[in-house]
Parts: C-alpha cells; structure tokens; sequence
C-alpha cells in the first residue's frame, strides 16, 4: 500500500492536494474488501454444495436421538454438484471479486487524484497485490479440506 500511495502522491503534490498516508490507506482498504466477500462466499460455496443435502436428514433427528420426524433420518442424498462443477463456481466467484475490487480501486484513486495519468500510477501496485491475493485465495481454496459431515 506504501508503494502505491508513493507512486500516486508524487503527482499529486504539484497538484498542492495534500493526502496523508492515513487517509490513503483507509480509501483503498475499502477496495480489498470485494476479494475478502467473494473469497469467504467461494470457501462457504464448497459446504452449502456438498453438505447441504445433509440438512434433509438432519431436520428428522435435530438433537441426535435417533428421531425420525419427518421420515428422513436416514435419507443419503449426494451433493448438489461434482468437484470440477464446485472448483468452476469457485473460480468464478474469485474472479467477480477481484473484478470488483479493480473497479473499486479505480473509482477510489480517480477520486483522490483526479487526474488520471496519477490514479493509474497509485493502481499499479495495488493491482499487483490484488493479483496476488486472488492467486493465493485460488490455491487456499484448492486445497483438501477435512469436514465434518462430508463422505468426500
């Protein structure tokens, strides 16, 4: 973040604009923010599509006492989707968010330049760090994951 405020503010002080790196830093903190959402939408996207169905059976035994309410305590039902359908959901979500966040970050950094040679100077860093995020939250979200319910 500190590379990008000093790759925008150098323009911006012939300007005679000034921004701390505070204010700076607040701004642009609102630009990560969609990566974070869709990221956690991503990872929780994996249980309601694969332990999801679960729920039918665990409504007929909520408290574990071998109830049958409803006539599905013993009720198998598969996930929703294949794996290779759930990584493709999960991409996409990553994708929207990082998208988002680009769109955010460009609004933000017109906002506090101005001019737009500066805003596209103070994004380049951002944009990497943004691509690095999205590629780490791709590869978190590949790995294996130990669940609880999960026959997988």
């Amino acid at each position: 973040m500190w590379i990008s405020y000093r790759c925008g503010v150098t323009q911006q002080a012939l300007a005679k604009k000034p921004l701390s790196y505070h204010d700076y830093f607040v701004k642009y903190a609102y630009a990560l923010l969609p990566i974070a959402l869709f990221y956690h939408l991503a990872h929780n996207m994996e249980h309601l599509l694969m332990e999801g169905p679960k729920v039918v059976a665990l409504i007929s035994d909520p408290f574990g006492w071998n109830w049958n309410l409803f006539g599905t305590a013993h009720w198998s039902i598969p996930p929703l989707v294949s794996l290779e359908v759930l990584w493709i959901v999960q991409i996409a979500l990553v994708l929207v968010g990082h998208v988002y966040s680009l769109w955010v970050a460009q609004k933000t950094s017109v906002r506090l330049f101005g001019d737009h040679r500066s805003a596209f100077r103070s994004q380049l860093p951002m944009l990497a760090g943004m691509i690095a995020f999205s590629v780490f939250s791709l590869w978190l979200l590949k790995q294996p994951m130990e669940m609880h319910t999960s026959a997988m």
